[in-house]
């Protein structure tokens, strides 16, 4: 008898955003649907908003499908501020469009002169960990994101984050940070300010966002793929 697929959903934003994607990028996407996702005896899918968009968009059985968190690399956990001579604010960002790092440019040069010219704003596209934890904190407003690393990331480190209230960032960052519209650079900017304003905040979302990153360790990834592939064989 044939063996049974299994395969992971990562995102749908080549259905959700086309725009955002190359035909190339879309074709791929499709492709990938058609010959591997259709056939799959059980699927995997990288967080509950994804499985739910694999649901609606592929059409997927709610059954066949099941949510299994990425894992954060062991060094978030334990990581150490790097020594820098100014506070920081961390953003990470590249130059692709759903990235959205435009948007936290115009919002920090919202931001109250006296506030931002006590902050450095510093952009990496893969921060370290130690870069990571010596944040002030996260700002990650990318327009979709089928597991925000970055935010699970600064959770982990024990800092608190801004981010979109958009696809799977709340799931993940839910009590550990504050949720913006992405596209509204008034929203980002009053976001980042309420919290470099309040230290007492800050360390409230940072200690929620330290418990709830327990969830994102890869010892749990391991466990939970083990039991669905010995799931997926015993059918």
């Amino acid at each position: 008898c044939a063996l049974p697929i299994s395969a992971t959903i990562d995102d749908l934003s080549c259905w959700l955003m086309p725009k955002l994607h190359s035909p190339a990028a879309i074709k791929s996407a499709h492709e990938f649907a058609e010959r591997i996702v259709a056939h799959a005896h059980a699927l995997i899918a990288v967080s509950e908003a994804v499985r739910q968009e694999a649901i609606r968009i592929l059409g997927i059985p709610p059954d066949d499908i099941t949510t299994i968190y990425p894992g954060v690399d062991a060094e978030f956990f334990t990581a150490k501020a790097e020594p820098r001579q100014r506070p920081y604010v961390l953003a990470v960002g590249g130059d692709q469009p759903r990235e959205n790092f435009h948007t936290i440019q115009e919002a920090w040069r919202l931001i109250q002169p006296d506030l931002r010219n006590a902050f450095d704003l510093v952009v990496e596209r893969a921060p370290a960990p130690a870069l990571m934890a010596g944040a002030t904190l996260l700002v990650h407003v990318p327009l979709y994101e089928g597991f925000p690393l970055p935010v699970a990331q600064a959770l982990a480190t024990g800092i608190a984050v801004v981010t979109s209230d958009s696809s799977s960032l709340p799931e993940i960052g839910r009590d550990a940070g504050l949720m913006v519209a992405a596209h509204d650079v008034d929203q980002v900017a009053a976001a980042i300010t309420r919290l470099l304003e309040s230290e007492s905040e800050r360390a409230k979302l940072a200690r929620y966002g330290r418990a709830r990153a327990e969830k994102y360790r890869w010892e749990h990834c391991a466990a939970e793929s083990l039991a669905f592939f010995h799931r997926v064989a015993g059918r």
